[in-house]
């Protein structure tokens, strides 16, 4: 007989089951020797999905990552390949370009310096207006009054919170105000207050107590966080309120509000959280990005936006034709700032914000605080009374909260491990949300056609998808219809899915950057997360600092991982080594799966 509890590891070969959930407390129970843990396991499927979230993690890696029966490769299917017929409006279709005016299309892995020449053309009809000359209402900055709690609160209360959630004020110390630590401190409107007790949020996030304040006041910010911190809303609310005080919209007035972000998910989704609270303050709002209908864009810009979130490429294209202006904008938010550098908006953004009055509060939100990003702040803002903000390191980090599993395996054994994990993870919870990575799009499809045949429901989205595709796919994996989505990295940044159980990276990605974003849509919001990761001989280059990612992130670090950065350093890979077949996998003799 083997005794349970609920906070007791059930390891691979040991014949133990759950049978039986009273609360969150399990009773014991015998089983036949002869019954395997997947059999077993499978029992209990549905109690266990009423396990804590820490209680969830530690079973589902008890059993989605057990050593389990080999999968032959006949079993896998043979694809016929990805779809070759690429859509003509698309340019560089993982990381959502417009093709340029001239209808002309570029290889997705030519130079990134190629989209100064793509954009350049733009300013030729664009010339910087004559802001002195031009008659346009003032913005109004103050109005900002700080509830009676805020300003009671003493220093120490102050610098205590401050210190408990890593904010730390890098610049502007002498003129930041006091963070807000309910939401009704915040004097927002009726409206704002509704839809946030609507979505069950208790107290506002870090990044959201000291960075409304900043924001409400009209001052410039700089705010680094991480992802998962809640910097959306810390940017959307204070947006909604700068509106509510400015003068009406006139007829062909641009909006109030510009967000840019640098891919058309990331435009979709902080469109959607606008419009959640838009639509109660009887405010306008769109979002403008390639691959989707430019003729609705069009005429929502014509009825009037108070607000607009879009990708530079489609803003630009908007703004040369003069089919809408920015002369009434005077709050800007620039989202994903180091993300927009690394893959070349910086010309497009300063096209754009020649376009914007001087007279303007920008705000920049970025993950990481590389060199770019800060010689991009210096340039943008209008002086040095600006406040920089950072939760926590300025270092791009992995979240804590989740647990990252390194496999090291050789390419041929990839697929028959994918196949495995998914299989043990489908049996162990049905239901679990899991985002698979692979680095192509003829991947992403390899991997759906497999899963399909072993009656694995999943959605695929990649550069080749069209827009409504990719949006019904996010759609479903959001509600829950289907529990598996597979991307290339375009839904590696700023995808908000509640309750992400697992990321898996088929293919470990080139950039530790796009590691970490990727593996980053798991364990938000404070909850617990798993991520997968299988590497090969083919990713050594990354590897000593992904082992660096896993050491701060106080992981346990694969053998394995650390004998092939020893190979490394020798000049050699994993090569011919001694692999056997055991368990399933082809990996070295002893190995441990961390």
């Amino acid at each position: 007989m083997h005794r349970l509890t609920a906070r007791s590891p059930v390891w691979p070969g040991v014949t133990q089951v759950w049978s039986q959930l009273i609360g969150r407390e399990l009773q014991p129970c015998t089983c036949p020797a002869s019954w395997s843990p997947t059999r077993l396991f499978s029992i209990s499927t549905s109690p266990l999905r009423q396990l804590s979230d820490k209680d969830w993690v530690q079973s589902f890696l008890s059993q989605a990552v057990k050593k389990s029966p080999s999968v032959s490769s006949e079993s896998m299917g043979h694809g016929e390949g990805a779809q070759r017929a690429q859509r003509r409006h698309r340019l560089f279709h993982d990381l959502n370009f417009e093709p340029d005016r001239h209808g002309r299309h570029h290889d997705r892995f030519s130079d990134r310096s190629s989209l100064h020449d793509q954009y350049s053309g733009f300013s030729d009809s664009m010339t910087e207006p004559d802001w002195r000359n031009m008659a346009r209402p003032p913005p109004n900055f103050d109005f900002y009054q700080p509830a009676a709690s805020v300003t009671h609160r003493s220093a120490e209360e102050i610098q205590s919170f401050r210190r408990e959630n890593h904010i730390h004020v890098v610049q502007g110390q002498s003129h930041v105000p006091q963070p807000i630590l309910q939401f009704d401190e915040g004097n927002f409107s009726p409206g704002i207050l509704n839809v946030l007790s609507r979505q069950d949020f208790s107290t506002p996030m870090p990044i959201q107590s000291q960075g409304w304040p900043i924001a409400l006041a009209g001052q410039d910010l700089v705010a680094i966080g991480q992802t998962g911190s809640g910097k959306t809303l810390g940017y959307l609310l204070p947006a909604l309120m700068h509106i509510q005080h400015q003068s009406p919209l006139a007829a062909r007035d641009g909006p109030i509000a510009l967000v840019m972000a640098p891919t058309r998910e990331l435009v979709n989704q902080i469109g959607q959280v606008a419009h959640a609270y838009c639509k109660g303050l009887q405010l306008q709002t769109t979002c403008l990005f390639g691959g989707a209908s430019r003729s609705r864009q069009l005429r929502d810009l014509d009825r009037g936006c108070h607000l607009v979130v879009a990708t530079p490429g489609r803003l630009l294209d908007f703004l040369s034709s003069h089919q809408t202006n920015l002369t009434r904008t005077s709050y800007v938010v620039l989202d994903e700032a180091d993300r927009m550098l690394d893959m070349g908006f910086e010309p497009q953004i300063r096209q754009i914000l020649d376009q914007v009055p001087p007279e303007r509060q920008m705000l920049m939100w970025s993950a990481t605080w590389p060199q770019g990003v800060q010689e991009l702040a210096t340039d943008f803002f209008q002086s040095d009374d600006h406040i920089h903000l950072n939760i926590g390191s300025t270092q791009l980090h992995a979240n804590k909260n989740i647990t990252q599993i390194v496999d090291v395996v050789t390419s041929q054994d990839k697929m028959p491990s994918f196949i495995d994990f998914m299989t043990n993870a489908r049996e162990h919870d049905p239901h679990a949300r899991i985002l698979v990575f692979a680095d192509t799009k003829r991947a992403v499809d390899m991997l759906q056609r497999i899963l399909q045949n072993k009656r694995i429901r999943s959605h695929a989205i990649h550069g080749d998808k069209s827009q409504s595709d990719r949006d019904r796919a996010i759609q479903d994996f959001r509600s829950g219809r289907i529990s598996t989505l597979i991307a290339t990295n375009v839904a590696a940044r700023g995808l908000d899915v509640d309750d992400v159980k697992c990321v898996f990276n088929f293919d470990l990605p080139t950039s530790i950057e796009d590691y970490v974003h990727r593996i980053g849509r798991t364990g938000r919001r404070d909850r617990s997360g798993v991520s997968y990761t299988l590497v090969t001989s083919d990713n050594i280059n990354q590897v000593d600092e992904l082992i660096q990612v896993l050491k701060e992130a106080d992981q346990k670090v694969n053998p394995d991982l650390i004998e092939l950065s020893h190979l490394k350093k020798q000049g050699r890979g994993l090569g011919k080594k001694s692999f056997r077949k055991s368990d399933g996998y082809s990996k070295p003799r002893g190995r441990k799966r961390y």
